[in-house]
């Protein structure tokens, strides 16, 4: 294993959360350590692809991993910014798939906080 490798956290792994799952694993740059969701049967089949991977139904056990320096958050939009926040305030770099927040405001406070921690914030849309 590379320590160099930027370690990856994924929460939600429905529709879009799956292809992000398959699509971080399969990078060379960087390593899928974890995956979270509520449903356990989803988490299930995740992890039936990706022996390597370990499952949580807790974000906030993923958001606190050592080993994860950046978290996707790939769920309904209603936790799109104490998700987020939460991991700005534990150091990890954040993707978010969109929409960012529900709230302009509460999306200017994410980018501010981004800013403050110095990490970075990505909004994923296609």
């Amino acid at each position: 294993m590379n320590d160099s490798k930027l370690g990856i956290g994924i929460i939600g792994a429905g529709f879009w959360g799956s292809n992000l799952v398959r699509n971080f694993f399969l990078q060379t740059d960087c390593l899928l350590k974890a995956v979270c969701d509520l449903d356990q049967a989803r988490l299930d089949q995740q992890l039936r692809h990706y022996h390597s991977v370990r499952g949580t139904r807790d974000a906030s056990e993923l958001i606190a991993s050592t080993d994860v320096d950046a978290v996707v958050v790939c769920t309904p939009p209603e936790p799109h910014f104490d998700l987020p926040a939460q991991a700005l305030n534990a150091g990890k770099h954040v993707f978010v798939a969109k929409p960012l927040t529900l709230d302009p405001g509460e999306a200017l406070k994410l980018v501010e906080l981004a800013d403050q921690k110095e990490r970075l914030l990505h909004v994923d849309h296609t």
